[in-house]
């Protein structure tokens, strides 16, 4: 399992600290939020919409279990993904080359019907 690491991705202002700042540095910040939208604008972000749980909230902890639960998900589903890959791939090799193998006859007209089957239905996942 991959070990989760919290980290900072977001810088948040709260509005009621803003309003305490300068006008000048309000209208910096201001310019610099527009900016931030342009360019998500620009290269075809959707606006940035977030919740925000404060470090002092009885719900911040469990926020973040929950998205620690769904990262380690993720990560496993890539491992398991990957791993069914590299067996999907060992499987038809073996298959082709055990109908390969096969005198010809019954058991090799099954064991290429058992590989078509192979490829047919796992070419799904790809």
């Amino acid at each position: 399992m991959a070990d989760f690491k919290r980290e900072k991705r977001y810088y948040v202002l709260k509005l009621s600290d803003i309003q305490h700042l300068s006008r000048d540095d309000h209208a910096k910040l201001l310019s610099i939020g527009v900016k931030a939208d342009q360019f998500r604008q620009q290269h075809g972000k959707q606006d940035l919409e977030c919740v925000v749980v404060e470090s002092d909230w009885p719900e911040y902890e469990i926020v973040w279990s929950l998205i620690e639960a769904r990262e380690t998900a993720k990560s496993e589903v890539q491992k398991l993904k990957s791993i069914f890959h590299r067996l999907r791939n060992e499987t038809e090799k073996a298959a082709h080359a055990y109908a390969v193998a096969c005198d010809v006859g019954p058991e090799r007209l099954f064991a290429f019907e058992v590989y078509d089957r192979i490829r047919h239905v796992t070419r799904k996942f790809y």
